[in-house]
């Protein structure tokens, strides 16, 4: 009996092994309830090659629906739910680390810490993305409202979450945000040109000032579309 069951057990393993090599991980879960209860009619501290088969599976297909799991949720965009992924990735990664250092668990360790790094940049992308629209659509919102110095301030900020990204992206993708990033500072630069007005102006000393902000515009632009985005940063402080 205690042979037919330690081979049995042996051959749920070997197929457990081959399911997870084919991805098939929801066939994995239920092969591995069976192996759970099939486990318990032996002493498998009696046989402890079976015991570390049996754990290194159980550790395998945690690591592996972890990782599934992440790459699903980093495509939907749910950061929070990546982020708990990220937690049990690492939570994992400590536990083989703690593991007699078989050929087997070394490999495996490596692939959890590998996918780990992986996701956390994916992570820190996606909330920068993020961040970067959402300090977009408040530099807009308080231009609409006519707060051009909070506007100013956030602007800044802006600035230097694109620097963030920039090294991310597609070069298409660099070229929209830099027009993005051009067009809303021109936008800033006129409407900070009309509302600092103390009293009326001569239609010569507006277009005066208003190319003097224009230069001052190109350099600012030429800075972050060289991808100096520092020094825009710098020379945007000196503007305000």
């Amino acid at each position: 009996m205690g042979e037919k069951q330690t081979e049995k057990i042996r051959q749920l393993v070997k197929r457990g092994d081959s399911l997870l090599s084919e991805k098939k991980f929801h066939e994995a879960i239920e092969l591995y309830l069976t192996l759970d209860k099939e486990t318990k009619k032996i002493d498998l501290f009696q046989e402890k090659w079976l015991q570390k088969k049996v754990f290194l599976f159980y550790k395998e297909l945690s690591v592996y629906l972890r990782v599934n799991e992440a790459y699903a949720l980093a495509e939907m965009g749910n950061l929070d739910g990546l982020r708990n992924e990220l937690l049990s990735l690492h939570n994992l990664a400590f536990e083989l680390s703690a593991e007699e250092a078989t050929p087997d668990i070394i490999v495996l360790l490596e692939y959890a810490n590998k996918k780990y790094e992986f996701f956390l940049n994916v992570y820190n992308y996606k909330a920068r993305i993020k961040h970067f629209h959402e300090k977009y659509k408040r530099v807009s919102m308080l231009m609409e409202k006519s707060k051009i110095n909070d506007a100013l301030k956030e602007y800044a900020e802006l600035i230097l979450l694109a620097h963030k990204v920039m090294g991310f992206l597609k070069q298409e993708t660099r070229v929209q945000i830099y027009y993005k990033l051009k067009e809303l500072l021109k936008s800033l630069a006129i409407q900070r040109l009309l509302t600092h007005k103390r009293a009326p102006e001569t239609q010569k000393e507006l277009v005066r000032n208003y190319r003097k902000a224009e230069e001052k515009l190109v350099t600012l632009r030429k800075l972050i579309e060289h991808g100096e985005h520092n020094h825009a940063y710098k020379f945007y402080k000196e503007l305000q």
